[in-house]
């Protein structure tokens, strides 16, 4: 089945082809073991504007699973750094991209999501176990496993189910159901009112635009409000424009938008540098794709109850001004399969204890690193937004000063990273 032969019958069931849910598909048949990924909707790469940034830690993991080359054909190696004000002052201009390159051995890159997603459908050793159109709509707990019900009628069953089903996680909700209705997890409460928003985003992708640099990240810092550009291959841009809201929402009142809210949001931004010689105004005229979304954040304390898990955005979902997402999820993946792995080397068939006792430590052993980078993420957001005066003293005159601080710290963070332990390290 897989690099270790399969002698077991354990089963996951993945909800959502995600970057989480096929990475984990990817590693589960490395491990040997058996799952089918379940994806709500028609097709596994929709174009919605969304893109992926991956670093050393999730790249690495990708190397492992023999997707990362496929993967660096989409993208090139991003390389310079532009800091700017809101009046399209350059603050410092760098190549800490390029050493985190050379001292991590892979490269900071950018693409769009669903070029990540085709790659990983396309590589996939067993693509007949990824189903499309498989809207799951509950979960039923079985005396020795799980049974996944689908809005079409279609039943699934395995020994666990696994939620990389994204922010509005219905795995998530049939997680917290279950343990409420067993008058179970401590402290779920807080759970339910975990997820926030303080800023809300728009994002997209634009075809070339003149005077920005081929390989580049521009970022401009205001007050409530900055801008994120990353130019990839062929001179595409992605590109975020984020915004402090007037209060802080949580669900279920977290703001939606239209697409006549997008057309009034991006009006005072049109005049606004992205860079020193570039408005905003240049990349709107020239988009391909945008959407307007709260941006949520959520740090969660239960990532699994019995037979439940969650990985990626379902249980930590970060704001994306440190391009982490993406990589954390792929390290969650990574992470339980390990678990997993290792629980069915000592046992043919594993008992409900047994498969508790390894989804709470596949909890534990990622809940510490991921706190840490969720709170740089939004510490970041609200730094590039001047939150607060220091904020803006720290983005102004300390970040600018420090050197390479920044890619110690990085690099410092990979070095903590997750690997699939079962398999030798990259060449």
């Amino acid at each position: 089945m897989g690099d270790f032969e399969k002698s077991h019958d354990f089963k996951v069931v993945i909800v959502g082809g995600s970057v989480a849910g096929l990475v984990l598909a990817h590693s589960l048949h490395k491990a040997g073991i058996d799952y089918i990924v379940l994806e709500g909707r028609d097709h596994i790469d929709p174009q919605v504007g969304a893109s992926i940034g991956l670093f050393s830690n999730g790249s690495r993991i990708l190397d492992q699973l023999g997707v990362f080359k496929s993967i660096l054909e989409c993208t090139e190696p991003l390389k310079w750094y532009d800091m700017l004000t809101g009046q399209g002052d350059l603050v410092r201009r760098d190549d800490s991209l390029q050493l985190i390159e050379a001292r991590t051995g892979y490269p900071v890159t950018f693409l769009e999501r669903r070029q990540v997603l085709q790659k990983l459908h396309q590589l996939a050793p067993e693509q007949s176990k990824i189903l499309t159109s498989k809207k799951v709509i509950s979960v039923r707990t079985l005396p020795d496993g799980v049974e996944v019900h689908c809005g079409d009628g279609s039943i699934f069953t395995g020994d666990i189910v696994a939620g990389a089903d994204g922010v509005h996680s219905q795995i998530r909700r049939e997680m917290w159901r279950h343990a409420k209705s067993d008058g179970a997890l401590k402290h779920l409460k807080n759970d339910e009112k975990a997820m926030f928003a303080d800023y809300r985003c728009l994002y997209g992708m634009s075809s070339p635009v003149p005077g920005l640099r081929e390989t580049s990240i521009y970022r401009t810092f205001n007050k409530n409000w900055s801008f994120l550009v990353v130019v990839g291959k062929d001179e595409r841009c992605f590109w975020f424009v984020f915004e402090k809201l007037s209060r802080t929402y949580r669900l279920p009142n977290l703001p939606r938008y239209t697409e006549s809210d997008q057309a009034e949001f991006v009006k005072p931004f049109m005049k606004r540098h992205v860079s020193q010689g570039v408005t905003f105004e240049a990349l709107w005229h020239r988009k391909t794709a945008a959407t307007l979304a709260a941006l949520e954040e959520a740090q969660y304390q239960h990532w699994t109850y019995g037979r439940f898990v969650c990985l990626g955005d379902s249980i930590h979902k970060m704001t994306p001004n440190i391009g982490q997402g993406g990589n954390w999820a792929i390290e969650s993946a990574t992470a339980l399969t390990n678990k997993l792995y290792a629980m069915m080397r000592t046992t043919q068939r594993p008992s409900f204890v047994e498969v508790c006792d390894t989804l709470s430590d596949y909890e534990q052993s990622r809940q510490v690193r991921t706190k840490e980078v969720c709170t740089m993420a939004g510490f970041a957001t609200r730094l590039e937004a001047f939150d607060k005066f220091w904020h803006k003293l720290m983005a102004l005159y300390v970040v600018p000063r420090a050197g390479d601080m920044l890619v110690d710290v990085h690099c410092q963070s990979v070095a903590g990273a997750h690997m699939l332990d079962f398999l030798p390290p990259p060449e």
